[in-house]
C-alpha cells in the first residue's frame, strides 16, 4: 500500500512534472476545446475521457452505480469545461483518498484487485496528463507562429 500511496502523491503533487491542478488551472474554455490540425482530441476531450474512466473504476471500488456510457472521447463545449475540469480533479482526489487511507476500504472482491484498479486509474491519468501537457505546448507554439 505504501507504494500505491507514493504513486498518488507523485501524480497529484506532480513531483517532477506539473500536477493535474497546476496543469489544468490556467486552461481557458477556449484552449480546452481547441483542436489543432492533425490532432484528434482537445484538452477538454482528454480530461473528460480520463474522468469518465475514473468514474467507472471508482464506482467499482466504492460500490456506487457506474455512470452511463457516453462517447469514450466526448467533445467538450466551452460552457462545460469548468465542470469537466473540477469533476476530474475531485474524482482523482477520491482515488487518492482510497489509496492513502489508513484503513484500506473498498467493495472489490479482494485487496489485490482493488490495488490494481487504483494503479490503473493513476497510470491512465498520468498518460492523459502527459498528452494534455503536450497539447498545451502545441497550442502555445501555434499562437506564436
Amino acid at each position: 500500500m505504501e507504494a500505491l500511496r507514493e504513486v498518488y502523491r507523485q501524480l497529484v503533487q506532480g513531483l517532477d512534472f506539473d500536477g493535474p491542478d497546476t496543469l489544468l488551472r490556467n486552461v481557458s474554455a477556449e484552449q480546452a476545446v481547441a483542436k489543432l490540425p492533425g490532432w484528434p482530441y482537445s484538452i477538454g476531450t482528454n480530461v473528460a475521457h480520463a474522468d469518465h474512466w475514473q468514474k467507472i473504476w471508482l464506482a467499482r471500488l466504492t460500490g456506487a452505480r457506474a455512470p452511463k456510457t457516453f462517447p469514450d472521447f466526448p467533445e467538450v463545449e466551452p460552457a462545460e469545461w469548468e465542470h469537466v475540469r473540477r469533476s476530474f480533479l475531485l474524482n482523482l482526489a477520491q482515488a487518492q483518498e482510497i489509496a492513502s487511507a489508513e484503513t484500506f476500504s473498498h467493495k472489490m472482491r479482494d485487496d489485490a484487485t482493488a490495488r490494481k484498479l487504483l494503479l490503473q486509474i493513476a497510470l491512465h491519468n498520468a498518460y492523459h496528463l502527459g498528452q494534455i501537457k503536450l497539447l498545451k505546448r502545441l497550442l502555445r507554439a501555434s499562437k506564436q507562429s
